[in-house]
């Protein structure tokens, strides 16, 4: 039986490379949270014993603790949700033969199977683009992302915090809230700033600042567009990819005489937030559009109709569950960010 079983697999075991590959990845997620993890306890170890810090950022700090582990509990219920379906899905679409050989054989040999037939990153994203409802909620965590990347540069930079990048990774292959709230918590364990605000700081050029941003904007438009054709892929790295770059722009990378020296950096900043949020707005109501039209029975239904269907549709597979999730818990950390800072300049000080 397991002759057969390696016939139909069609090479030997240890050629596989699937099973190590996602090994390499839930690692790579753990040795990244733990590696921000500690320069969050340094910082805190730091701050803990100063009265001034813990009057004005102790409550903060745990407000931001509570909110990670809401952020990792929930999403990644769901993601590890998703990888059961993905299995029992792929399982489902083998012969009854092949069925027969999956039961007969070794565990790691099962998962090797489903992962090299199946390509989980794909699978997903592709899931949570199938209809506009979830486009409706993928398209908003492309938001929250470009948003935040422009919040890791400024922030990195106005509070020497090193490697921001790493934030940012994870949030790519963790979860954008998760890795947001640990953020805050670095920012608030960095003590308050120690950038006079009539001193001059360095600002990258408009340029290199923002076509990340636009560019970015644009590949989310088009990802949902593209969904099951070979561009997909392609489209979908693009702002995976360029939303590093506001976190990595320094005077140290960049030649010299490129970016200014400017005395209230943040105001620039506040300014784009503004622009940004009105068009994040007018986006989402395009996309809640596309949700009416794809459902009859939404033309002329109630706010709570359509709320229950964007509800339903958070519910309807566990890869949507997990970004809608990652939605939710990102939207409720910048509320708590915003009101406790009091407003766009604010939140960046």
């Amino acid at each position: 039986m397991l002759e057969t079983l390696h016939a139909w697999i069609g090479q030997p075991v240890q050629d596989h490379r699937s099973l190590p590959i996602l090994t390499i990845y839930l690692t790579s997620c753990a040795a990244l949270t733990i590696k921000i993890l500690l320069n969050i306890y340094r910082g805190y170890h730091t701050h803990k014993t100063q009265s001034n810090w813990r009057r004005s950022y102790g409550s903060q700090f745990t407000i931001f603790i509570a909110l990670s582990i809401l952020s990792i509990t929930t999403t990644w219920y769901y993601m590890f949700a998703f990888f059961a379906h993905s299995y029992r899905s792929w399982e489902a679409r083998q012969s009854p033969m092949q069925r027969a050989l999956i039961e007969v054989a070794p565990h790691l040999l099962k998962w090797e199977m489903w992962l090299r037939d199946s390509k989980l990153f794909r699978e997903a994203w592709e899931s949570v683009s199938a209809t506009p409802a979830r486009t409706w909620w993928s398209g908003q965590i492309f938001l929250w992302t470009i948003g935040w990347s422009l919040f890791l540069g400024v922030m990195g930079r106005r509070y020497h915090i090193p490697n921001v990048w790493m934030y940012m990774l994870l949030g790519q292959i963790v979860a954008i809230s998760f890795a947001q709230n640990l953020f805050f918590i670095t920012v608030i364990v960095s003590g308050p700033s120690s950038v006079p605000s009539t001193k001059l700081t360095w600002t990258p050029p408009v340029l290199l600042d923002l076509a990340p941003v636009v560019i970015s904007g644009l590949g989310a438009a088009a990802t949902p567009l593209v969904a099951n054709t070979p561009y997909f892929m392609p489209v979908l790295a693009i702002p995976h990819l360029l939303l590093f770059v506001p976190g990595l722009l320094s005077p140290r990378l960049l030649p010299q005489g490129w970016g200014a020296y400017i005395a209230q950096p943040t105001q620039r900043y506040a300014s784009w937030y503004k622009w940004l949020f009105a068009i994040a707005v007018i986006i989402q109501a395009r996309s809640l559009y596309s949700v009416v039209l794809d459902a009859p029975s939404l033309l002329g239904a109630s706010v709570v109709d359509l709320g229950r269907r964007l509800v339903d549709t958070l519910l309807e597979h566990p890869a949507v569950s997990s970004v809608g999730w990652d939605v939710v818990c990102c939207t409720i950390s910048w509320t708590i960010w915003m009101l406790l800072r009091g407003g766009f300049q604010e939140m960046l000080e």
